[in-house]
């Protein structure tokens, strides 16, 4: 299987193919002008009126394309109907031959969004990935490779699965030369293990990354931080080089090691707030790990750096890794409820997360779990509980906190990480 944030790869949904011709269709009104309805409605009978009457795929792939624009700003009902028209369209278009047409009508059967049954039809989306790729079209190559890998709407197949990786690949593509890299690096795909083939497939799928697919510069950047002896030499510089590079493209586990970077200081020089903005950027793009980095920084605060102090982002970002199912974020959230950090001190919550992250292996959730059983049972007091940070905190409360600061500055361990 292929790691990712996409089906095929990379770090966003699936791209339109470089075969894309260029658009042609109706445009957004300039700025200052506005389209009224009868006009709409008039370019779109028009464009719908030339496309019925023809058979040329380029103008057909074009209205099919106008029309799944429009579809996006429309109400269910008919967002629908002009998918589904899009669909005839590109059906129409892609019983030509056209390349672009068959991909693109692969990508309504895949996804179901323009069929009349609105189901998905993998077979029939694989069938016209594999047509569109005897075309050269490198996507459609890259996706039949990945259907057969996983066996999906069709018999798994690794050895079909790496011919068609090869023929993407020869024609550019840098998911392709990514996944042929790695299957040389661990021996997939009926491959012999050959680090320096491997190697070499990386480094042109990094040259070529897109945001779509750069998940080759942090396999090559991790490459050159542990180094393989007479074919990649250790080199940290270059490896945070690399990481950085596929951060940009979007890669979100390079932020996240960025982030780890500049808040210990492996490889570069220490600095909070460009870890802070690491994890953020990491994290809004759904990380787990990045949403307990943001969290502990804000539960910290760095003011010299402009990390701010804010126990109510804290705590949000500390129950969004928890619930996003982040095991170690168990046992901190529930010590934000045992203590109210950013939140009413709730014990029947914080006894909650404890139990789940006992049930996880974190052993430091028993203790928790007796003291606050008798809590919740009412045989101890509530004294202590229910803290809002808003006032100041009683010592103890201060005290973990300094401790967690210690342990991001690596002066001692922390209670909650």
């Amino acid at each position: 299987m292929i790691a990712s944030n996409s089906p095929y790869g990379g770090s966003g949904s699936p791209h339109a193919s470089a075969h894309a011709s260029p658009a042609s269709t109706p445009q957004a009104a300039p700025a200052g002008m506005m389209m009224t309805a009868s006009d709409f409605e008039a370019t779109l009978s028009l464009y719908r009126s030339k496309a019925k009457k023809s058979n040329d795929p380029e103008l057909l792939l074009e209205f099919a394309r106008f029309l799944m624009q429009v579809a996006v700003a429309q109400d269910a009902d008919k967002a629908q109907a002009y998918r589904r028209e899009a669909y005839k369209m590109c059906k129409k278009a892609a019983s030509t031959g056209h390349d672009e047409a068959q991909f693109l009508l692969a990508e309504c059967y895949e996804t179901g969004a323009y069929s009349d049954k609105n189901k998905p039809d993998y077979g029939k989306a694989f069938s016209l990935y594999s047509i569109a790729a005897k075309h050269s079209h490198p996507e459609a190559a890259y996706r039949a490779a990945v259907y057969y890998e996983n066996g999906r709407g069709t018999s798994k197949s690794p050895p079909r699965a790496l011919q068609f990786y090869q023929k993407a690949a020869a024609l550019g593509h840098p998911g392709a030369m990514y996944r042929i890299g790695m299957a040389e690096l661990h021996g997939e795909l009926g491959m012999v293990v050959n680090p320096r083939n491997g190697t070499k497939w990386l480094k042109m799928a990094a040259a070529a990354a897109t945001p779509e697919h750069p998940e080759a510069l942090y396999e090559l950047a991790l490459l050159h931080e542990t180094g393989i002896d007479h074919v990649v030499f250790v080199d940290y510089e270059y490896s945070v080089k690399l990481l950085r590079e596929a951060a940009q493209l979007g890669h979100v586990m390079s932020m996240y090691r960025l982030g780890s970077y500049y808040e210990h200081g492996n490889h570069v020089a220490k600095s909070p707030q460009t870890s802070f903005s690491y994890f953020k950027a990491a994290a809004e793009r759904g990380h787990p790990d990045s949403m307990f980095g943001v969290a502990s920084w804000y539960l910290t605060g760095y003011s010299e750096a402009g990390v701010p102090q804010s126990d109510d982002q804290a705590f949000e970002w500390m129950k969004r890794a928890a619930e996003s199912g982040l095991v170690k974020a168990f046992f901190a959230l529930g010590y934000f409820y045992e203590e109210g950090i950013g939140t009413p001190g709730d014990p029947k919550l914080a006894l909650e997360w404890y139990q789940r992250a006992l049930a996880k292996g974190d052993k430091r959730a028993g203790p928790k779990i007796s003291a606050l059983k008798q809590v919740v049972a009412g045989s101890a007091t509530m004294a202590t509980l229910g803290r809002r940070r808003a006032q100041p905190a009683p010592p103890e409360t201060e005290n973990e906190r300094e401790r967690i600061r210690k342990a991001r500055t690596g002066e001692d361990a922390c209670v909650i990480m």
